[in-house]
């Protein structure tokens, strides 16, 4: 079940002009911009701060999940976010309370729509592709508010934060994945005799293309990033019910 099965979803989403009811379909660029400019409203920008100065004003001018619902959907959480005791009910009888269920769902479910399909901070992101074009990169941080952890994603072009909150991260993926794949393959060498030397070849033509592509960061092919997706508009998403 998704957003696109949600009937509070979807009424919320038609309400603000973001789902076209006759045809199914959600209008991704216009909720795309829309999003865009909940997180252009306060970019952190670059100063002669110090690094930590500049981290708490990401903490603080960062949005989190719920903040941007509630700037997209002005109302719609407050509407039908369960009280606690609701809350406990569903906890405790679930196939009792489907309208309690289908309230709890339409809140999460978009919240993923905006926060981690359309919001997601990758290359891919229909947010970022809008937000890389006025010079600043959608980032995300974990920080505390309330004593309480939470995720903010904020605007920038302050590049101390790129690089602690952006590309340190990817690195330590890749190293993490690296990692994976020696431990993976060291099982199959001590597993299988005779097999580590033509795992060896097998390997070596993929670590080759893989540095290959890392090397490009040190001299990057800027005329293929201007040919990226974040150039190109976004399709409109449709629902698998469309009608016939």
């Amino acid at each position: 079940m998704s957003w696109r099965d949600n009937d509070l979803a979807l009424e919320a989403l038609a309400v603000q002009g973001y789902w076209d009811e006759d045809t199914r379909t959600l209008e991704q660029n216009t909720l795309a911009l829309s999003l865009r400019d909940v997180f252009l409203r306060n970019p952190v920008r670059s100063s002669a701060q110090d690094v930590l100065d500049k981290k708490t004003t990401l903490f603080q001018a960062g949005l989190t999940k719920q903040q941007v619902l509630d700037k997209v959907l002005p109302g719609f959480r407050e509407k039908y976010e369960l009280s606690d005791e609701e809350r406990t009910l569903l906890k405790k009888h679930p196939k009792d309370h489907p309208e309690l269920e289908e309230r709890d769902k339409a809140i999460s479910e978009v919240s993923a729509l905006l926060w981690g399909t359309l919001g997601k901070t990758s290359r891919a992101g229909a947010v970022q592709a809008l937000i890389v074009q006025r010079s600043l990169l959608l980032i995300e941080a974990k920080t505390t508010r309330d004593g309480a952890p939470v995720t903010v994603k904020a605007a920038t072009d302050a590049q101390d934060l790129i690089i602690e909150f952006y590309v340190r991260p990817r690195g330590d993926q890749l190293v993490k994945v690296s990692g994976g794949v020696r431990d993976d393959c060291t099982m199959v060498g001590m597993t299988f005799e005779g097999i580590s030397e033509r795992m060896k070849r097998e390997l070596g033509s993929h670590v080759t293309t893989a540095v290959g592509r890392l090397m490009q960061v040190a001299a990057p092919d800027f005329a293929a990033l201007d040919a990226s997706p974040a150039t190109k508009p976004a399709k409109a998403i449709v629902s698998g019910h469309a009608k016939g």
